[in-house]
């Protein structure tokens, strides 16, 4: 059979058979994209007919083995396991970016931290945004960035640097305009093989596919998330969902403010967030120990996970109690200045950053 008919036999099969494709078929159909040899309008007719027949564990297991092949790899060599709190975007609630706020938490508290990560999508202000705001080099050498996490505990990821082939999709990705498979795949596929994962989603759904499709990929040590007020992160409102996988056992949890500590609030005392100067006030607030109180509880909470999945914590409170203490000695702001000075960024913009009131 011809290579480049994977992607037609594919959606073939979707839409006339109305059958899954296998994790085979799943892979030929994905190399076929990020080679190139796919045009627009067959990646778009793709994508929507995953979206229609939706998508299993052996589909997105396929897609994803796919991306980590044709992904830039690093091994950066850390005394502890390499933790990632990327998440899969897409929500509803919009809040100060948890996410990068908790990995520089979690890295300050002693857990190695290889943070992946891109530019907002969904959201005016992503990971890579506010990093490149606040004076970090994202275009920098993956082989410096292994260095980097070796040196400092934490390293940032950037997507495109680590994805080159999926420039293949972004058009059509951006003309489609909605939420697709591979809006998941970003936590599926850390070029640092990380093991250990806080993952926010935008639905409980997708909790459970994650959750299956990581265990059969090697994970180690997982937490999957969903707050019903449609946030992807952890909150002090709301319920709280969670998968956690944990010594090779699948459990289904809902978690409480009070398992972390924190006195709960009502879904009106967060604060959402739709501006990107809003956004970044309040992300250096938190990093100076200040801003909104259910916000910086909500970093807390997040980085609590992820130096539990880590090792570093023994239980969600503890946890908790290690990076509020982070935060209030800014420990986590001067691991932020760290990671600019290492990327050969700008201190400059640092500086004005956490000037701008």
């Amino acid at each position: 059979m011809n290579e480049n008919s994977n992607l037609k036999n594919a959606i073939k099969k979707l839409v006339i058979y109305k059958q899954q494709l296998n994790e085979s078929e799943a892979y030929g159909a994905m190399k076929q994209i990020m080679e190139g040899n796919a045009t627009h309008a067959l990646i778009g007719a793709f994508v929507i007919a995953l979206e229609i027949s939706g998508v299993e564990v052996p589909q997105v297991k396929g897609f994803a083995r796919c991306m980590r092949d044709f992904s830039i790899r690093i091994t950066p060599s850390t005394s502890e396991p390499l933790v990632d709190t990327c998440g899969t975007g897409g929500d509803t609630f919009k809040t100060v970016n948890l996410s990068t706020l908790s990995a520089l938490v979690t890295a300050a508290a002693g857990a190695p931290v290889a943070k992946h990560g891109n530019r907002g999508v969904t959201s005016p202000c992503g990971s890579a945004d506010i990093l490149e705001a606040a004076g970090v080099n994202l275009d920098i050498d993956p082989k410096e960035t292994s260095k980097i996490i070796e040196e400092i505990d934490i390293g940032f990821l950037f997507a495109p640097r680590y994805h080159p082939a999926m420039k293949h999709a972004v058009i059509p990705r951006r003309e489609i305009g909605l939420r697709t498979v591979f809006n998941i795949l970003g936590p599926l596929t850390n070029p640092a093989g990380v093991r250990r994962q806080v993952i926010g989603v935008f639905e409980k759904d997708v909790a459970e596919l994650l959750a299956s499709v990581l265990v059969s990929l090697g994970s180690e040590e997982v937490f999957i998330i969903y707050n019903d007020l449609g946030a992807d992160e952890i909150l002090p409102a709301g319920t709280n969902h969670v998968i956690r996988y944990h010594r090779k056992c699948m459990e289904k949890m809902v978690l409480e403010p009070i398992d972390f500590g924190i006195q709960p609030v009502e879904a009106r005392d967060i604060e959402q967030i739709e501006s990107v100067p809003r956004n970044h006030h309040v992300f250096r607030s938190i990093l100076q120990g200040g801003g909104p109180e259910p916000l910086k509880n909500a970093v807390a909470m997040n980085a609590s996970l992820a130096l539990v999945a880590g090792g570093v914590s023994k239980d969600f409170e503890t946890g908790t109690e290690v990076a509020k203490h982070v935060l209030e000695t800014g420990r986590a702001r001067s691991k932020l200045q760290e990671l600019v000075m290492k990327t050969g960024g700008s201190l400059a913009r640092f500086d004005e950053f956490f000037q701008v009131n």
